[in-house]
């Protein structure tokens, strides 16, 4: 936890290696605190049925979910929102330079009770367990 879900129209102007994008997002993730790098857990999901604004086939979108539990500090929430979306703008710089572009974060807290997991991996990681 938490759960990274990357969703964007697959209109990008140029193919995304998400191999280095997730990867400054879980180091970013675990810079905030309180996260281990074992248990982040990133994928993207391309839509080609969308429709952004007015409808113009020229907007592009690049939405992330990120699923953390419940009780965080709403500073560190507000860190986590800011500091991923400049992670997203750098990405995606070329769309945002010559495209109408939304990117959005969203932060969807989890109640612990209603969430399981077993594992076979290793559980050492970097960081904390909240």
């Amino acid at each position: 936890m938490p759960h990274l879900t990357l969703e964007y129209s697959d209109n990008l102007p140029a193919p995304v290696d998400f191999g280095p994008l997730f990867a400054r997002l879980h180091e970013a993730l675990v810079e905030i605190g309180s996260f281990r790098l074992v248990d982040l857990k990133s994928r993207a999901v391309p839509h080609a049925c969308f429709r952004v604004g007015a409808g113009s086939p020229e907007s592009v979108f690049v939405h992330l979910t990120v699923a953390i539990f419940a009780g965080r500090a709403p500073a560190q929430q507000q860190e986590i929102g800011e500091r991923l979306l400049a992670i997203l703008k750098a990405a995606f710089e070329g769309a945002w330079a010559g495209r109408p572009c939304d990117f959005t974060v969203e932060l969807r807290e989890m109640r612990r009770e209603g969430y399981f997991k077993t594992t076979n991996r290793a559980t050492s990681g970097t960081g904390t367990t909240p």
